[in-house]
């Protein structure tokens, strides 16, 4: 089959995308992709196998002026939309959200080709919602975000990158390969690609003050905020990275402490890992937190509004959760029901018909 994937504008539609593209490329399906020419998705498409296919349109922002010129600027995507679909003989697109599958969902729709919507986040998309009406189907990766869909065939099979953290292979070298301690239970900080400045003084503040050496941190610093931590980065027991294998360190780890993205949860509770999330503040419709709440409502994770947290705060959570194994396991049990191992299966089996 020719299948056409769209998503774009954030990491969080696109990589869960991709992991479905190479799942369908390895099947021995042809992968096209519609993406912005300009935006996060061109480049990460450029390193893979498949056939990008560029667009250009705007999301809906504030403002009568930025507003029309979104409006005005889905016309001519969908018209290069379609001639890409009828060049190509595409026979099914999948849509993983962001302001440019609008366009490839309609397109397909005039050309009367199948498309099905993945959503990501516990709260629905803009575009997704758009374009559910003639979708044959939607995706979903939290329970709660099904009522706010009104369609007749929704499946909560979870996000795509679930399955590629399900299926890593532990490697036992790995702590050490970055410089661990293989006796010390393993903290492990994820704060985004972008890091949080924020969250760096609360976590300096505190390990500089009690280094708590029975355990060692793992600081994912992301590119902006590395040198937040230069004043703790001395401490025998922290280790911090502009990004590690997260992949691999969730195999290695006691707990993790996160933002609430969706691949991010994903990832995290496919590997059935203890968690802390601390929602970003500064996404739309504060999904992260919704996110989260659905984890924290079922016991699988500990939430934390940034707003409400101080260190003292957190590092008393961390504390408490390794003191208590018991915790920790009913933690890992309670996300098994988020931990949508066989998502790539499932999608593909459904998708496919």
């Amino acid at each position: 089959m020719n299948i056409c994937l769209s998503a774009g504008g954030t990491g969080g539609h696109i990589y869960p995308a991709i992991a479905l593209a190479d799942a369908l490329i390895e099947k021995g399906h042809t992968i096209f992709y519609i993406g912005n020419h300009d935006k996060m998705e061109a480049q990460i498409v450029k390193e893979k196998p498949y056939t990008f296919l560029p667009i250009q349109n705007e999301g809906l922002k504030p403002g009568i002026l930025a507003k029309i010129k979104g409006i005005t600027s889905q016309f001519s995507a969908i018209r290069q939309s379609k001639k890409y679909l009828k060049e190509h003989k595409i026979d099914l697109l999948i849509s993983f959200g962001g302001y440019v599958t609008f366009p490839a969902c309609v397109a397909a729709k005039s050309l009367k080709i199948p498309y099905f919507i993945h959503e990501q986040n516990s709260i629905a998309g803009k575009a997704n919602k758009a374009v559910q009406k003639s979708s044959e189907g939607i995706i979903v990766c939290f329970e709660d975000v099904i009522k706010q869909f009104n369609h007749p065939d929704i499946r909560f099979y979870g996000n795509p990158r679930a399955t590629i953290a399900a299926k890593t292979q532990k490697d036992e070298n790995y702590p050490q390969s970055i410089g661990l301690n293989p006796d010390l239970p393993i903290v492990y900080f994820v704060m985004g690609s972008l890091g949080s400045a924020s969250m760096a003084k609360m976590v300096v503040k505190h390990l500089k003050d009690n280094p708590l050496d029975k355990y060692q941190f793992v600081i994912s610093a992301g590119t902006k905020n590395n040198d937040a931590y230069d004043e703790i980065k001395e401490l025998e027991n922290v280790h911090v990275f502009d990004h590690v294998d997260q992949l691999q360190i969730l195999k290695h780890c006691s707990l993790v402490i996160s933002r609430a993205g969706a691949t991010s949860i994903a990832e995290i509770t496919a590997a059935l890992v203890p968690s802390i999330y601390i929602p970003s503040p500064y996404v739309v419709a504060n999904h992260q937190y919704y996110n989260a709440l659905e984890l924290s409502n079922n016991g699988a994770t500990y939430l934390f509004e940034e707003k409400d947290l101080t260190a003292d705060k957190l590092f008393d959570a961390i504390n408490d959760l390794l003191s208590h194994p018991q915790k920790l396991e009913a933690m890992s049990t309670a996300s098994l029901k988020f931990a949508k191992v066989n998502a790539i299966d499932d999608i593909i089996r459904w998708v496919k018909g």
